[in-house]
């Protein structure tokens, strides 16, 4: 999940950058500026499923973003 983001998140800021600047949240830096895979994930399942549940909610909220009507 949290690979997909990244990679859309990229696409984005080569599409839109001036669109993706003003619509990014600070802490997304930290969870998609680099691989998913180049980075320890939580070890406690508990820590695990709530990063799991922020990549998700980033991702409705990022799919909104690209949906709303003044989106390019």
């Amino acid at each position: 999940m949290g690979e997909t983001i990244r990679a859309a998140l990229n696409s984005l800021a080569v599409a839109a950058p001036d669109w993706l600047v003003k619509r990014l949240k600070k802490d997304w830096f930290d969870r998609y500026g680099r691989r998913v895979e180049n980075y320890r994930l939580p070890k406690l399942d508990s820590e695990r499923e709530t990063l799991g549940n922020q990549m998700g909610e980033d991702g409705f909220n990022l799919l909104k973003k690209i949906y709303a009507p003044n989106a390019p």
